[in-house]
């Protein structure tokens, strides 16, 4: 497999017509099939986990330290695969799509203010 760099990377990522991808194993678990010879994307999770500096001792003053890690994966998109359908999706109407994102907006517990926004 040839690497590209991150910029090469996110090109090809969206370049193509339809932005849904997968690994190998995850196309095989809803009985996909990526076909023969076809060349897989490098992906890389970045993701922060907290460790704690001094586990053993019971002082109850452990400190805590963020480490960050990566994890590569090769995807593949759905045009390099056979045997998918996608699951048919209803358009909700406008007044119930409303009243989803009105929930997601409160999930979030942001404070919004609206009003006379003066910068002076």
């Amino acid at each position: 497999m040839s690497t590209c760099s991150r910029s090469g990377s996110l090109r090809k990522l969206r370049a193509t017509p339809d932005g849904l991808w997968g690994t190998y194993r995850q196309w095989l678990a809803i009985g996909a099939q990526v076909r023969k010879g076809e060349r897989g994307t490098t992906v890389v999770l970045w993701k922060q986990a907290k460790a704690a500096t001094n586990d053993d001792a019971d002082d109850g003053d452990d400190d805590v330290r963020h480490r960050v890690f990566a994890r590569a994966f090769t995807v593949f998109n759905v045009a390099q695969v056979d045997g998918y359908e996608p699951q048919i999706v209803e358009k909700l109407p406008e007044s119930e799509r409303l009243t989803h994102v009105d929930a997601f907006i409160d999930a979030l517990k942001i404070p919004i203010v609206t009003g006379n926004y003066n910068a002076h």
